[in-house]
């Protein structure tokens, strides 16, 4: 259905399909699939006005927001290709992503709690506050061009997010600029480039393609039983796979998303009690903190019903299912390189299944286990490498460090 569309027929498909539904849901803020469209459109003409162009990479290095989201589809709907940040980062590794990834533009907020993200690109650009806004000369990054606050108050040599939008609701012409960036795409096309984590050298970024982008994560549909009525709550930021996994899968599905600043057991069971969430993600320390908190059981929690956990002991799985209400929570394997999910159970699996195995491959994929000496394919039980075939792997490695 979707591998041989891109981000823009899809960003266009909600907003027709969808329309007046919940898309996305932080804090106050509840945007429709059609008001998320719309915003998306002027954020991307936006961008066609200060000269992004198709190919154009363009960093996001945002906490959890609908700002993020609005980027998420404004970018790769243009023939940009999106590079989400680490919010974690520091001055080295930002550096080293912008440099890597020849980003032309970076989306960012000032202040996110206690990190100061301004100082941290202060350290990276020290005459930032000389630049000219929309015409940056960095000779350490000599492709960023130009640099986007969502703050209220802008520091010299950036652009106001708000400007950015206003600029692309006026702007001569964005319509048919906008048509015609569009019509140049192809589902082949590099949309996203997914840093790896960087635990054994340098992190890599993964070219991954639009269409395999949004067929993978459309068929975890089928795996999670998802539909319109789900919730999903994102405990997960948005800038890791399973941040880009968990955008596309409800948004696709007809569902909506909800956004937290900063996961906790507190904030985990208030946001399910107040939005009725039916689906999230689970990794290990999370269940620990959902377990911990004293006052969980003052929260109704009964509309879970299904999600992920990965990685998570067998006690841990177990617990999810039984005592937390996630009936259906399914296990799955995958990475950077393979458009996110390669393996997944079903909802439907037995629940020893699930908890034991990280299910079947996605369809379109084929996988085997060779040995690291010879290459040849390896019995049951014996230990060697995973080898992943089929649409969803990447394009490469963006400028493969040397």
């Amino acid at each position: 259905m979707w591998l041989d569309r891109t981000f823009a027929d899809a960003l266009a498909w909600g907003a027709s399909v969808h329309g007046e539904r919940e898309a996305v849901v932080h804090g106050e803020s509840r945007i429709t699939f059609a008001e998320l469209a719309r915003r998306a459109d002027q954020f991307a003409a936006g961008l066609l006005e200060l000269g992004v162009r198709p190919g154009d990479k363009f960093g996001i290095w945002l906490p959890d927001c609908v700002e993020w989201l609005v980027a998420r589809w404004a970018v790769p709907s243009i023939g940009a290709i999106l590079v989400p940040i680490n919010t974690r980062f520091r001055d080295v590794d930002l550096g080293y992503i912008l440099k890597q990834s020849d980003c032309k533009g970076l989306l960012l907020s000032a202040r996110w709690h206690a990190v100061d993200y301004l100082a941290v690109l202060r350290d990276v650009v020290p005459d930032l506050d000389a630049q000219r806004p929309g015409n940056w000369a960095v000779d350490s990054l000599p492709e960023l061009r130009f640099v986007v606050c969502t703050d209220d108050t802008v520091p010299p040599g950036m652009l106001a997010y708000t400007e950015v939008v206003e600029r692309g609701a006026r702007g001569h012409g964005s319509v048919s600029a906008l048509q015609q960036a569009r019509s140049a795409i192809r589902p082949e096309d590099i949309a996203q480039i997914l840093f790896t984590s960087g635990t054994t050298s340098f992190p890599k970024g993964a070219m991954v393609r639009h269409g395999a982008l949004l067929q993978n994560n459309f068929n975890t549909i089928a795996r999670l039983n998802l539909g319109m009525t789900d919730r999903y709550l994102a405990t997960s930021p948005l800038f890791s796979a399973t941040g880009t996994s968990f955008t596309l899968s409800p948004y696709l599905a007809g569902g909506c998303s909800i956004l937290m600043d900063r996961f906790s057991g507190e904030a985990f069971c208030r946001i399910v009690e107040a939005e009725r969430v039916t689906m999230s993600f689970f990794v290990e320390a999370m269940v620990h903190d959902i377990k911990a908190y004293a006052a969980r059981d003052r929260y109704d929690l009964s509309s879970l019903r299904t999600g992920t956990g990965a990685p998570l002991t067998p006690e841990s799985f177990r617990w999810l299912v039984e005592e937390l209400g996630c009936r259906d929570l399914t296990n799955t394997y995958g990475m950077s390189e393979s458009s996110n999910a390669i393996c997944r159970s079903f909802y439907n699996d037995p629940l020893e299944q699930r908890i034991e195995s990280s299910g079947r491959p996605m369809p379109g994929l084929s996988l085997r286990i060779d040995s690291l000496v010879d290459g040849r394919p390896l019995n049951p039980g014996e230990v060697g490498e995973i080898r992943v075939k089929g649409y969803t792997v990447t394009a490469g490695y963006y400028k493969m460090p040397k």
